[in-house]
């Protein structure tokens, strides 16, 4: 795992663990199990099967102590967890606060509450260690959530989906995943409540605790698919095109600088464009001792392997007395990674532009 700083921002390289069959985790079918699983559950049949609730042992963990001896006894004995955490949602704005952090076994569940804890540091031996195995879906927003709180290295993480994709199955969600391989209900009546309180009802503790124990129930009948040959073609990888690759930035153009001269500019120079996106937002900039109003723009290269030769041509180009300055967009987004065969998730990516306020 590396960190980039750039641009008053910072890109985090997680490395995801790859999938393993669990060898003494022993699994509980559902009534009706193996069942004919499809690529995707339809979602007016979710609500038709039985709904699941964890009937297990429930343990709401609000000190350290208490937090350090259940995370030792996890690391000692566990071979595979499911995961999960709950946030509170802002709703006037502002990012969501994590709230509770859900671990289960197939006995038992332990809802860690952060406000209680004081924050993550008693859990950090847990989410560093290879061992045991964390499973969740849509695992590396819980990890983002986490290091938001404190910075710690994440190991033994496991992305529920990379495993069911693996059975020809294109469910992402938990719920349709849980309809679809294990045939249950899972109610997701809970989610948006109000985590943020001092006391958690009865319903968002039972719904916290099933959560976590689903996503491990959920891997374990992924696994029974794939290794007595139950499951469908697999789900080809996605292919990550990034859309804005041929966008380039164009900055300091002057406020009277209208869309046709910009397309001008690129005709002249002999660069097929497809469209030109002015930003009427204006920023006053200092010019020999004179403030003068600018703006910026986003033009679209047709042919991508004409962009380096685009922003060749045009860099330093004087439009009404001002030299435009021009280089490769880097729009503002979150998205996953493979490099060097490894699969990694970037989050908290910052662009040049919203490091500088600027409007595109």
């Amino acid at each position: 795992m590396g960190i980039l700083n750039f641009a008053g921002g910072y890109r985090l390289l997680i490395k995801l663990s790859e999938p393993r069959p669990p060898t003494n985790t022993e699994f509980i079918p559902p009534p009706g199990f193996p069942r004919q699983i499809v690529q995707t559950f339809p979602k007016d049949q979710i609500e038709k099967l039985k709904q699941f609730e964890f009937i297990g042992k429930i343990n709401l963990i609000q000190t350290q102590r208490d937090a350090q001896l259940v995370v030792n006894k996890l690391l000692n004995e566990e071979e595979y967890l499911g995961f999960d955490t709950e946030s509170q949602i802002q709703w006037h704005g502002g990012h969501s606060i994590l709230s509770l952090v859900q671990i289960a076994n197939k006995k038992e569940s332990w809802l860690f509450s952060i406000r209680h804890l004081g924050g993550i540091s008693s859990l950090i031996p847990l989410f560093s260690a290879e061992q045991p195995m964390k499973i969740c879906v849509a695992v590396s927003g819980d990890i983002s959530e986490l290091l938001r709180i404190q910075s710690f290295e994440p190991r033994g993480f496991i992305e529920l989906s990379d495993i069911t994709k693996q059975i020809g199955v294109a469910d992402t969600g938990l719920q349709r995943l849980c309809a679809n391989l294990l045939g249950v209900y899972l109610s997701k009546k809970e989610q948006k409540s109000n985590w943020g309180k001092d006391q958690l009802t009865a319903s968002q503790i039972r719904y916290a605790a099933t959560d976590a124990y689903v996503s491990l129930w959920a891997y374990q009948a992924a696994w029974e698919y794939k290794l007595n040959n139950l499951s469908l073609p697999p789900i080809a990888p996605t292919i990550h095109v990034n859309k804005h690759q041929n966008d380039l930035f164009i900055g300091c153009i002057h406020e009277a600088v209208m869309k046709e001269e910009l397309e001008e500019i690129f005709k002249v120079q002999g660069i097929p464009i497809k469209k030109v996106k002015l930003n009427n937002k204006l920023i006053t900039i200092l010019q020999q001792e004179q403030e003068i109003n600018v703006k910026n723009a986003i033009v679209t290269i047709k042919e991508q392997k004409d962009v380096q030769e685009a922003i060749l041509r045009t860099n330093g180009i004087v439009l009404r007395g001002i030299a435009i300055f021009v280089k490769k967009s880097e729009p503002k987004r979150r998205q996953d990674l493979i490099q060097d065969g490894e699969r990694k998730v970037e989050i908290e990516a910052q662009t040049d532009e919203e490091g500088k306020g600027k409007g595109i």
